[in-house]
């Protein structure tokens, strides 16, 4: 998988990929504990790949977490997505930990999967216990050498990108005018608004929360340029 997905481009990799992931899903369906921790080791993103983006890296977790929106080869795509998924003990949280939400909505809205509220809170490797220095969730290992997951020495997780926030380049909101800024707070809300409607998350709108408490700062002259 590690050659076929750095050797072949995007729209080689429906044939080549596809059956083996296949496989794999069939074989992480039976294997043993330690068998599907080694898968986990294997294909989940490390701790050095929430320094940028989960996806940004050339390994191999950043490409089969593009292949698994791949446009260009829909049967590896869907069987890689229920691997990642199952690697994830099939729960909707611990997916989105695991794979960012970027990675993970289109999969969960198209199976119907419901999102909980807490699934896009910021979260650290002390959540749950990785093994191998992978920043993943599942199931729990027995083995001595299992180690905390998320991040390195707890260091908050962006949920959506499934980056440390600590990596994440410094918002440049700054530079936005006025007009630019209450432009993309609406845009946030109506954007929550219609995922709440969709039933895609189960959560209160924090734009729209903080509005109605008016913790919403006013804006002064300076801030318009």
């Amino acid at each position: 998988l590690d050659l076929a997905t750095a050797a072949y481009p995007e729209r080689d990799l429906e044939q080549q990929v596809s059956p083996l992931l296949s496989v794999l899903r069939k074989i992480y369906a039976v294997a043993p504990r330690p068998v599907k921790v080694h898968l986990r080791v294997l294909l989940l993103p490390t701790a050095e790949d929430r320094l940028k983006p989960l996806g940004a890296t050339n390994t191999l977790s950043s490409r089969i977490l593009k292949l698994s929106t791949s446009p260009l080869a829909p049967t590896a795509r869907e069987e890689l997505s229920h691997l990642l998924f199952e690697m994830s003990d099939k729960d909707a949280k611990n997916f989105v930990q695991n794979v960012g939400y970027g990675f993970a909505s289109g999969f969960l809205f198209q199976n119907n999967v419901p999102i909980p509220e807490n699934a896009l809170d910021a979260w650290s490797i002390n959540d749950s216990a990785s093994v191998g220095g992978r920043s993943s969730v599942g199931e729990r290992s027995s083995s001595s050498s299992a180690r905390t997951f998320g991040m390195v020495g707890g260091k908050a997780v962006n949920p959506i990108t499934g980056q440390t926030l600590e990596s994440e380049e410094p918002w440049e909101g700054n530079k936005m005018t006025r007009e630019e800024k209450e432009r993309e707070a609406e845009r946030l809300m109506v954007m929550f608004d219609r995922l709440q409607k969709n039933g895609i998350i189960k959560t209160e709108n924090p734009m729209r929360t903080m509005q109605q408490e008016g913790r919403f700062e006013e804006l002064s002259d300076d801030d318009s340029s």
